[in-house]
């Protein structure tokens, strides 16, 4: 018997699609064509996102965008210009800010969806999910014979093995191997458990092409807990937003670590002990 099919979750457990704050990357290379990078997920109800840093490098100056669906779905879809990239040096995660207005409602700051993140370390063999976007053709707008269309998907697979930071060379630090499907544009994604929490972040994936294991699937997720030691800043936080009012007044400043942005109820952060 066939075990069914599992759908990665958000933490209410409602299931997780385009409008449940799992986001395409797009680059701009030339005007009028968008193409799919990578995948983020909102941390934040006013635009930080996390995703993979090898998604946002080396862009050469091409306009980036995240594309914005409300989770309502009226009929409303909006480019949300990528402000600004901090990165972490010592693993391959960055936290993007992407615009919180629309430029015709300049006193209206958008709100998005915000992933419930967990420091949990998965199990051996545990099922793991994640939704992406990969393996997208380029959007070319000016056609209405052949608008432009994204394409979300679901991966399932599970942990094989918790790695060392010593055991591969080129990601020297702690990771998950899995045997999730990650292809081209699925990197950044978050890697979500049964519960709708996001333990982890897609990194790398191979396939395994004319050799024995030929179809077998070979992965690498993030921990979603190295999100912890990184610094914001500046920061983008509309003075009327709630986030902002649950900022102690003497500690008002450009950067804040995600660690006091979490203390602040502005990420929702399971960190165990």
């Amino acid at each position: 018997m066939q075990t069914p099919t599992r759908r990665a979750q958000t933490g209410s457990g409602k299931p997780v699609h385009s409008g449940t704050g799992v986001i395409p990357i797009l680059e701009e290379r030339r005007q009028g064509e968008l193409r799919v990078i990578g995948t983020g997920f909102w941390i934040t109800r006013y635009g930080l996102f996390a995703t993979a840093a090898h998604v946002v490098t080396n862009l050469q100056g091409s306009a980036l965008y995240v594309l914005h669906i409300p989770a309502e779905f009226k009929n409303t879809l909006h480019l949300r210009p990528v402000l600004r990239i901090t990165f972490f040096q010592e693993v391959d995660l960055a936290i993007c800010q992407a615009e919180n207005y629309v430029r015709e409602y300049p006193s209206n700051p958008l709100s998005n969806l915000r992933c419930r993140l967990s420091t949990r370390t998965p199990d051996t063999r545990e099922n793991l999910l994640t939704y992406a976007y990969p393996e997208n053709a380029p959007l070319i707008f000016g056609n209405p014979e052949c608008p432009p269309t994204i394409h979300g998907a679901q991966f399932e697979g599970n942990l094989i093995e918790v790695m060392d930071a010593d055991a591969v060379p080129f990601l020297p630090y702690i990771h998950y191997s899995t045997n999730i499907r990650i292809r081209s544009g699925a990197s950044g994604g978050p890697v979500f458990d049964t519960m709708g929490f996001v333990l982890g972040i897609n990194c790398r994936g191979w396939d395994f092409d004319g050799a024995e294991h030929e179809g077998d699937e070979l992965s690498s997720v993030i921990p979603v807990a190295y999100l912890l030691h990184m610094v914001i800043e500046p920061l983008q936080l509309p003075r009327s937003s709630f986030e902002y009012s649950k900022i102690p007044t003497p500690e008002i400043r450009t950067a804040y670590s995600v660690r006091q942005l979490v203390d602040y109820g502005h990420l929702q952060f399971d960190i165990g002990k």
